[in-house]
């Protein structure tokens, strides 16, 4: 009979501490979730400036058949050797300068990424560490409001095991006489107070 009558208590204590507890989990606050931003796209290496067309091959100057004239041919032998490695210098040149400028302008790029990226990770983890904080006060707000359902919970349970705990014991029998003795106990008043009217 003991047993029986604890399992009624447990299982009243067991239904309405559910209740609240799944009340609270309810409104449980969510963890904030890392914003994921879309990275920098990394900087595409350049093109390579393309290799600049070797100039053609110099046409000897024919071979004077006047032994006189042999030197005047190889002043002129030695002008056209000079003129043609002057312009293979300057070609080489131009094509240097603008591999370095290509070089250079990629560079730049790169450092303007790195600083665009350098930017947004910390904004990143400002806003995170701000969403943490927020996070941090709800559920600290949320843990209070949680101690104080289950501590007024308790209470309330506490206050019926208090006051009606006499109705958690005693046989379906027992409960069943009591009923019947209380709903004779309404019915004679009931009579009584209509004679009463019925007197007036």
């Amino acid at each position: 009979m003991m047993l029986k009558r604890n399992r009624n208590y447990t299982t009243v204590l067991a239904a309405l501490l559910a209740c609240v507890l799944l009340a609270l989990a309810a409104c449980t606050p969510a963890a904030p979730a890392a914003d994921v931003q879309a990275a920098t796209p990394a900087a595409e290496p350049p093109t390579p400036v393309p290799t600049y067309t070797p100039l053609p091959t110099l046409t000897p100057l024919p071979t004077p058949a006047d032994p006189q004239k042999l030197g005047a041919y190889m002043d002129d032998s030695k002008k056209q050797g000079e003129d043609y490695r002057k312009l293979s210098v300057d070609q080489g040149d131009v094509y240097r300068k603008a591999r370095e400028k290509q070089g250079d302008d990629y560079q730049t790029i790169r450092v303007k990424q790195g600083a665009d990226y350098e930017k947004q990770r910390s904004r990143q983890g400002d806003e995170y560490a701000a969403a943490m904080k927020a996070y941090g006060d709800d559920r600290e707000q949320w843990q209070r409001d949680r101690e104080k359902a289950i501590s007024a919970a308790e209470n309330t349970v506490k206050a019926i095991v208090d006051n009606f705990g006499r109705t958690f014991k005693g046989s379906v029998a027992s409960r069943w006489l009591a009923m019947g003795v209380i709903m004779a106990v309404v019915f004679v008043l009931v009579v009584v107070f209509q004679k009463r009217k019925d007197v007036i």
